[in-house]
């Protein structure tokens, strides 16, 4: 999959295909209710009642109550986790495992918690994952890590407070629409290749009944909105990095950016993609890294001296003097 196909939204399009659709007929559902004293009290109970069944067809697990435990969902096609009346989801591990683990499996959907606490919140690796309407909250590194054969869409959620990023991307590719950084020390990190999608959330796309358009914002973050290094990829369409404590963007190491306004007819009023009141640089642009700046993107308010900065000879820009309306020591190509 790649969230950088040529045609218009093909990366939602991709992600659902691998996904599977979040609404898919299951054949079994469980009920779990946490902190209960009869039935299923925990996911984890629930998880192996499923394996030990005979049915590997799709299924739902209903989940309510504060549930306390690391959740490792492994080898399963076609699982859904639903959150019903507020459930959350906390590590028991005191920060020595992750919270919620997904591996080798594909069309995973989790839905709709709160998740707190572990090394990272969530990880995600030679899987496929959508993470919708959760809050992904103190987690010691990563809210939601996404690691090589690791593909993820992230729609509609909020992750802040973690001690590293918010969305980490190794290797992986994601695709974060609706999403809400904030608080976390980076925003978005992005290394060895991995590839970023951040944009407006599209309901026509997203298929998920009651999820309606939501912006794409990274704000307050205590250093980079967005690190991408070591040819790794990020596009951001109709964005907001605003307030984060160094540059808004920086890019470094063979990395490539792309920014632009999300074109839509179920999603008209989309804005314009804004860098602004970030610390240092809105966008600075390091070793054989290069950025695209595409109409309806504004780079300006920065802290630094100029709002899009081109670090060494090997920079590369395209748009960024009308972007930045002239503040920028970049040559366009």
């Amino acid at each position: 999959m790649s969230a950088f196909n040529s045609k218009k939204h093909a990366c939602y399009a991709a992600l659902l295909l691998l996904c599977g659709p979040a609404a898919a007929q299951a054949r079994t559902t469980l009920h779990v209710h946490c902190g209960a004293s009869t039935g299923l009290t925990t996911i984890g109970a629930a998880l192996k009642a499923l394996k030990d069944s005979e049915d590997g067809g799709p299924s739902t697990i209903n989940v309510s109550g504060a549930c306390h435990e690391n959740v490792q969902i492994d080898n399963f096609d076609h699982l859904t986790l639903r959150a019903v009346n507020g459930a959350s989801i906390t590590d028991a591990s005191s920060n020595t495992m992750d919270t919620i683990i997904i591996g080798h499996s594909q069309g995973i959907v989790v839905q709709g918690f709160s998740v707190t606490g572990g090394v990272d919140a969530f990880d995600v690796f030679q899987s496929t994952a959508r993470l919708i309407q959760n809050t992904v909250q103190g987690a010691l590194y990563d809210g939601v890590g996404v690691y090589r054969g690791g593909n993820a869409e992230i729609l509609d959620g909020t992750m802040q407070n973690n001690g590293y990023a918010g969305l980490l991307v190794w290797g992986g590719d994601a695709v974060a629409g609706g999403v809400t950084l904030q608080g976390n020390y980076e925003g978005i990190a992005i290394d060895d290749g991995g590839r970023v999608l951040f944009a407006v959330s599209d309901p026509f796309y997203a298929g998920v009944p009651g999820v309606p358009a939501a912006p794409a914002v990274i704000a307050n973050n205590r250093d980079f909105g967005i690190v991408a290094q070591r040819n790794s990829e990020v596009r951001c369409a109709s964005c907001s990095i605003t307030g984060n404590a160094t540059a808004g963007v920086y890019l470094e190491f063979g990395s490539t950016a792309r920014f632009t306004a999300y074109y839509s007819a179920s999603v008209p009023n989309a804005p314009p993609t804004s860098i602004t009141s970030n610390h240092g640089a809105g966008v600075s642009v390091g070793v054989l890294s290069s950025a695209t700046f595409r109409p309806r993107t504004s780079v300006s308010g920065n802290g630094s001296q100029y709002n899009i900065t081109c670090n060494t000879a090997t920079s590369v820009t395209r748009g960024a003097h009308a972007a930045a309306a002239g503040s920028t020591n970049c040559t366009d190509q």
